[in-house]
């Protein structure tokens, strides 16, 4: 990406996770809110620490919410968006587990994720 992308990202306070990338970070806790999209709803607003920097994620999806519900403030997790351009398709792990989701969708090695220590 471009230096204007790339501050861009850095100064927005969401998450983005494109198809095909995959992030790791630190899960640190949820809340209820609005869904805008249907207001008798609500969905999950999840603190992902990313880089020292709080972003947050929204969904509404049980599997993810399940998935989360694993993990206590400060635990690490990896995120993989396996779906396409039009249709985001998440998949979430406890752990840095990177090498084994990225085997599922055989994509290579991206050395710019946080150490595992």
């Amino acid at each position: 990406m471009g230096a204007l992308a790339d501050k861009a990202l850095e100064l927005s306070p969401y998450l983005r996770c494109l198809p095909g990338e995959a992030l790791q970070g630190i899960y640190m806790g949820f809340r209820t809110i609005p869904d805008q999209r249907n207001p008798l709803q609500e969905k999950f607003q999840y603190t992902i620490k990313i880089n020292d920097k709080n972003k947050f994620w929204e969904s509404g999806s049980t599997s993810i919410a399940l998935e989360l519900d694993k993990c206590k403030s400060g635990d690490k997790i990896t995120i993989l968006n396996e779906g396409v351009p039009e249709k985001a398709k998440y998949k979430v792990k406890q752990g840095w587990v990177l090498s084994d989701m990225k085997e599922d969708l055989k994509i290579e090695e991206d050395n710019s994720f946080p150490s595992k220590e």
